[in-house]
């Protein structure tokens, strides 16, 4: 088959996949887990484009967080096709079903390598691990960041074939959007040397020092994002305070994290959106973790002549997850399925070149079915997995069937229970819910605002705008609680 077609039809072929693999997510709804402060319960992004909003995703924090691109997308969607959680989860699939599309001609330019790159772009495709990253709408940012960053890389692939000030500027432009749209690409300088040395090998022409200085300015682009979202996080304390963790806390974390990445992707079973904390220092993982890492950078500079791709993919695994490691920590989320989609990227590149380099020799008659059979199986365990994100009540009773030493996963699953108790019109039910979440966790501020608006509906307008004046105060930038209070107290006679 000549080249030009083949590709069209490999690049067909992963599109398909994708559309399968996530076909329910349309029929979604939003989930109350940062939906409501990045989409339906944010004034600025519900109300869609106009010239106020667009200042303001530019000049404010919202969540912890500073993602102007990624906020204009969804004020986008919400001028074209309103406030449409469906329509949202449509734009997410098509931004993956772009990124596989992107990776596979990625690849495939670099390395020459047409069944690898097809190989490594299905995986990515279709791993359940990425599943977190589509189908909940609030990781838009994951989805249009990474857009970014292949595009970016991209870019540099031109720039290393035709060096020019021109195409350097261009890699430095979609950086910084992609900063804009997550700060997950401060790393993408680095993974630049990486590819400087396999597969473009820029570093046979061209001397380290030279290809360091010219990514200067973009280091100094991930600096400055560092800095904002260091702030962003401070501004709604979502930082950790070293002193309040118990001693190496954060680094053996890290390293914990990485055996338990390995697991995810190896054997991605039991996946949830929240995992435990560990209460204290996980020395034993941890241990192993560091063990793991030396065996598989060991293994990667053994082969670094004869299959560089294995050490260059490992260190990709390896560096790119440092800004979400552990080592410096948000809130309870330390361990996130979201966290692996561009490091999984250098482990399947590691895993597919390494396995290519085992030389056995596996006739195509069996080859051909034993890899369709394997991504029918992915295909179906994504589409399994999607199925959980389809409302709040079913991904959080998920999650805490999967987390139970997960506070968070617990709370927010009572919390579901007492939103679908409401919804059915069992108030009484639905405040009792309530009441026993915030005997658990006193001062919770979506429970506080779920039990005041239970018991305005009941006809409790003064105990109402008590519970609600209590929620404001917890969480004063929440605009559905200061709306709700100002109901409580309008018919409470105030």
């Amino acid at each position: 088959m000549p080249n030009r077609k083949r590709t069209l039809l490999a690049s067909l072929v992963l599109t398909v996949a994708v559309f399968l693999a996530y076909g329910a997510v349309w029929r979604f709804d939003f989930v109350r887990y940062d939906d409501p402060s990045h989409v339906f319960d944010n004034a600025h992004i519900a109300t869609g484009l106009s010239g106020e909003n667009f200042r303001w995703a530019f000049t404010h924090f919202n969540a912890g967080q500073w993602l102007p691109l990624t906020w204009l997308s969804f004020m986008l969607d919400v001028s074209i096709f309103g406030l449409n959680p469906g329509a949202m989860h449509g734009v997410n699939v098509l931004l993956h079903a772009t990124n596989v599309l992107l990776l596979f001609t990625l690849l495939r330019r670099m390395t020459g390598k047409f069944w690898h790159s097809f190989a490594v772009a299905a995986l990515f495709a279709l791993h359940p691990v990425n599943v977190e990253s589509v189908a909940w709408i609030t990781e838009r940012k994951n989805v249009l960041s990474t857009m970014f960053w292949l595009l970016a890389t991209l870019a540099y692939v031109r720039h290393a074939e035709r060096p020019r000030a021109a195409t350097m500027a261009l890699v430095a432009v979609l950086l910084a959007c992609g900063l804009m749209a997550k700060a997950m690409l401060v790393t993408l300088p680095c993974t630049l040397l990486l590819l400087d040395f396999w597969p473009i090998a820029r570093w046979r022409t061209a001397k380290w020092p030279r290809l360091v200085a010219e990514k200067l300015p973009l280091f100094a682009l991930s600096a400055v994002a560092c800095w904002l979202q260091i702030r962003a996080a401070s501004s709604d304390g979502l930082l950790w305070a070293a002193a309040g963790q118990p001693p190496g806390y954060g680094i053996f974390c890290a390293f914990a994290n990485v055996a338990r990445y390995l697991g995810l992707l190896v054997f991605p079973a039991n996946l949830a959106p929240m995992y435990a904390l560990p209460a204290n220092a996980p020395v034993l993982l941890g241990s192993l973790g560091a063990a793991i890492i030396a065996a598989m950078l060991g293994v990667g500079l053994a082969l670094r002549k004869s299959t560089p791709a294995v050490l260059v993919g490992t260190l990709w695994f390896l560096g790119v997850q440092v800004p979400v490691s552990g080592l410096v920590g948000t809130g309870d989320a330390v361990l996130c399925d979201r966290y692996l989609y561009v490091p999984g990227i250098g482990f399947f590149i590691a895993a597919v070149w390494g396995v290519s380099s085992l030389r056995v020799s596996v006739s195509p008659a069996l080859l051909r079915p034993l890899a369709a059979a394997a991504a029918i199986a992915m295909c179906a365990l994504t589409f399994a997995q999607t199925r959980h994100w389809r409302n709040s009540f079913v991904l959080f009773t998920h999650a805490a069937e999967v987390s139970p030493d997960s506070i968070t996963a617990q709370k927010n699953a009572r919390c579901a229970l007492g939103t679908a108790l409401a919804r059915a019109g069992r108030h009484t039910e639905a405040i009792a819910e309530f009441r026993r979440i915030l005997r658990e966790h006193p001062g919770d501020a979506e429970a506080l605002l779920c039990l005041g608006t239970q018991l305005l509906a009941t006809g409790a307008a003064q105990e109402s705008a008590d519970i609600l004046s209590e929620a404001v105060a917890q969480n004063p930038a929440d605009p559905a609680a200061r709306e709700w209070l100002a109901r409580a107290r309008t018919a409470a006679g105030q």
